[in-house]
């Protein structure tokens, strides 16, 4: 399956565990990313790595909806 380039530009993107090697080359096409990484130990990796749309930078379990709540993470994404 290929991925058309007008199907990404211009959205935004909450990556999970993120930034990541396998998506970076997409960063740019993105109008902004939100990033939830997994844990605190992985962000000082992740905000070296994160590109310049980077919305915020967060931490915290994907899989709770206090996650989302207590981040203020209340925006609409095209993509996660």
């Amino acid at each position: 399956m290929s991925i058309q380039i007008e199907m990404l530009a211009q959205k935004h993107v909450l990556e999970i565990g993120g930034p990541s090697s396998l998506l970076s080359t997409w960063y740019p096409l993105f109008k902004d990313i939100t990033f939830l990484n997994l844990s605190d130990s992985m962000s000082v990796h992740h905000q070296s790595a994160a590109p310049r749309n980077t919305l915020a930078l967060l931490n915290g379990d994907a899989s709770k909806e206090e996650t989302f709540r207590n981040n203020n993470i209340s925006e609409n994404f095209d993509l996660v």
